[in-house]
């Protein structure tokens, strides 16, 4: 098993943002101050380049560590993943492409701020179940 970290660089476009900002997952808390309103929603971006050395028994897997707020959408490559909201891993050996973009959609809940708070990997394993 070989596990690839996806810390940065991210882009993250709040929803009342004219321009992302780089961030690196695992976020921390943005606003402390209570008085700061949370942003409503999120959108967190990034590029990987499909591993490599992968054959026909690799099984890749993408592992959502944790996050805050509600868990709206997850796509790669511009196609829905399904997930519930306690899901967080995923099969994406087949949509893997050479250069794969994932793009992440979180919405605040009960005024928290919502963010990636754990790690985004890639769980490659050789064997197949």
């Amino acid at each position: 098993m070989h596990i690839i970290r996806l810390k940065h660089p991210w882009n993250k476009l709040a929803a009342n943002a004219m321009e992302p900002s780089r961030v690196n997952v695992p976020e921390i808390a943005i606003h402390d101050d209570a008085t700061e309103e949370p942003i409503p929603q999120a959108t967190y971006t990034r590029f990987f380049n499909c591993p490599s050395g992968l054959d026909q028994d690799s099984k890749v897997l993408l592992s959502i560590g944790g996050w805050q707020g509600r868990l709206e959408s997850i796509l790669l490559n511009g196609e829905p993943l399904e997930h519930g909201n306690a899901r967080a891993e995923f099969d994406i050996t087949s949509r893997l492409s050479r250069r794969n973009e994932l793009a992440i959609t979180l919405a605040s809940e009960t005024n928290t701020e919502c963010r990636l708070s754990g790690e985004v990997t890639l769980v490659i394993d050789a064997q197949v179940d």
